[in-house]
This record gives C-alpha cells, structure tokens and sequence, in this order.
C-alpha cells in the first residue's frame, strides 16, 4: 500500500485528487487544535516561562531545516509515500504524548516533555513536507494543479476555522485552574493525534 508504483490509472489519479483535496482539512484542523495561540495557552498552563514559549515558537522553524537532509533521505530511499505517511504518524504519536502531559501539572519534567513532544511533532512534519511535495507533483497533474491546490486551501481554510473557534470555545468554557482545563487541553491534542 506504501509501497512506489511505477503505474497510476486514470481512475487511481482521480481517486487520489479527490482524497488529495479532501485530506487538506485534516492537518489544518490538527494545526488549529494543537499549535499556535493553543499551544500557547497549554504551555502557560502548565507554568512555562517565557523562555519556554520563545523555544516552543522557534521549534516550527527550526525543524524546517531538516528538510536538507530529508531531501537525501527521500532520494535515496525512493519511498516518498512511505516516509511521507510514516512521518506524519510519528509527529501525530507527539500529540498523544501530549494529551498525556495535560495531566502532569506543572514542574520539570512536564515542561521538559512540553517541548520535546512538539519537537517531535514538527521534525517528522518537516521530513514529511519534503517527501510529500514530490509524491503529490507525481500524482496531481501540471494542468490541474491550480484548481487541486485552490480548493485545498478552501477545506485546509475552512477547517481551521471552524476547529480553532472550536478550541477556543472549548478553553474558554474551562476554567483556569481546574481539572476541566486539563480534560479540554487532553481532548484537544488527542484529537489532534487522531
């Protein structure tokens, strides 16, 4: 299933268009649960300082410089699908880990886990981004590849709309400080991982 194939039919190019356009808002609704101004909160949460967001903020763009080796990766193993899904199931393996870290409270440890699960989450993404733009250049074709991508971005767009008002609906109706904000943190970024 993984595996290259040195053949695509037009019915398995059409299939894969669809689900190409469909899988937009997934990762998008991941984002919107999971980082930015949620990972945020999560980290403040569980008492992290300032130095502590600053990493948490600069580890997206620390991991996209894994892409140099991961381009060496891809070419030598000529396995673009596998280590695209593969990657994206280990950064998702993160988000479960930090469902998890919604229940250690605060302290070293918590907050050493706090960073080391994102750090996990964005290096396999990076990795995977690489694979997947040469996998999808194969699959979506030059001449359709403005309408493929444009209606990508409306489900990537509207996902993230919908889910990020989600998860801020779901912050705001848990209190600060109580074990109702550890649960909604949790579901979160379980759902993130699933």
């Amino acid at each position: 299933m993984l595996a290259p194939q040195a053949h695509l039919t037009d019915e398995d190019r059409e299939r894969g268009l669809r689900n190409l356009i469909l899988e937009a808002g997934f990762p998008n609704a991941t984002g919107a649960m999971t980082t930015g101004v949620i990972l945020t909160a999560f980290a403040l949460h569980m008492g992290a300082s300032n130095a502590v967001i600053g990493v948490l903020a600069a580890l997206p763009f620390l991991a996209q410089l894994l892409q140099a080796p991961a381009i060496l990766l891809v070419e030598r193993l000529r396995a673009r699908k596998r280590v695209a899904v593969l990657s994206s199931v280990a950064g998702r393996l993160m988000l479960a880990v930090m469902a998890a870290l919604a229940f250690f409270g605060g302290g070293p440890i918590a907050l050493l886990g706090l960073v080391v699960a994102p750090a996990g989450f964005c290096s396999p993404g990076a990795i995977g981004s690489c694979a997947w733009n040469a996998w999808i250049k194969d699959v979506a074709p030059d001449a359709r590849l403005g309408r493929v991508f444009s209606r990508r971005t409306i489900y990537a767009t509207a996902s993230s709309l919908v889910f990020g008002l989600a998860a801020a609906i779901l912050l705001d109706r848990a209190p600060e400080g109580t074990s109702l904000r550890d649960w909604a943190f949790a579901a979160l970024y379980g759902c993130g991982a699933i």
